[in-house]
């Protein structure tokens, strides 16, 4: 629905003189009810969003379907993560630095979410207490900092 909903006004969307005409009219614009999706995003942009639900509905259809006994899901998750970080890293879509550098950060946060199933999928470590402290705390610090 974002995607018809973008693509109607995809003329006014990509040129940075018409949306500041359009967000200059206030009540009037045309795409005043698009800003939801478009606002955080450059002009050239404006459809990120779309690639943005592409990247969640197919971590969650993909990996919902993978059989549970398998390391496809969590395999899935590290390809998917991987591909939308080269994505973000390579267009950086965000008005703002920031928000491009706490999209990587947190799209490298995710792939490395995705790899610590796999090494618990596939029993990286042994039954051995320690080793399974030892692995908890590495991942902890992984995601705390």
């Amino acid at each position: 629905m974002y995607f018809v909903l973008i693509w109607q006004h995809r003329e006014l969307l990509s040129d940075d003189l018409k949306v500041e005409a359009e967000n200059s009219r206030g009540g009037e614009s045309k795409i005043a009810h698009l800003s939801f999706l478009t606002s955080a995003y450059k002009t050239r942009y404006y459809w990120f969003e779309v690639l943005e639900c592409l990247r969640r509905l197919s971590l969650a259809i993909f990996i919902g379907f993978a059989p549970r006994e398998s390391a496809a899901a969590p395999s899935l998750g590290i390809l998917i993560s991987t591909a939308f970080i080269w994505v973000t890293t390579e267009l950086r879509p965000y008005k703002d630095t920031a928000d491009n550098t706490l999209a990587i950060i947190l799209a490298y946060a995710l792939m490395l979410l995705f790899l610590a199933a796999l090494l618990i999928k596939v029993e990286a470590t042994d039954d051995d207490f320690v080793h399974q402290e030892d692995f908890f705390t590495v991942l902890l610090f992984l995601f705390l900092f």
